[in-house]
């Protein structure tokens, strides 16, 4: 019998906004990110039991142009405990100006996707 599929659930998710975005008329949905603003969000593993120092989450655009992987290593993830991993994505810096369109989460271990509406 194949052990279990990796299994993590997204618990929160925040966007902090840019300061060079606060005079914008431009008003984005809920579900929308602006390029220069940064996403936080929190995911839960359900399967592995813990989180291994090792783990990687990839942020990419779902037509898949565009990834980055984000790893307790390159900074872009921290352990807040063994089963809640807190990751963090910049658009601007990991993809540049030309990138656009939704993004999902995946890791190689945590077979997750979660979309969140890009505009750029």
């Amino acid at each position: 019998m194949p052990a279990p599929r990796p299994r993590v659930i997204l618990i929160s998710k925040n966007v902090l906004p840019s300061p060079l975005g606060e005079g914008s008329n431009i008003q984005l949905g809920e579900s929308e990110l602006p390029q220069d603003a940064t996403l936080v969000f929190s995911v839960r593993t359900e399967s592995p039991a813990a989180f291994s120092m090792d783990e990687t989450i990839e942020v990419a655009t779902v037509d898949q142009s565009f990834m980055t992987p984000l790893s307790l290593s390159n900074g872009g993830m921290t352990l807040e405990n063994r089963h809640v991993a807190v990751a963090t994505f910049n658009p601007a810096m990991a993809f540049g100006a030309t990138a656009f369109g939704p993004l999902q989460f995946r890791g190689p271990m945590l077979r997750c996707a979660e979309s969140v509406e890009s505009p750029y």
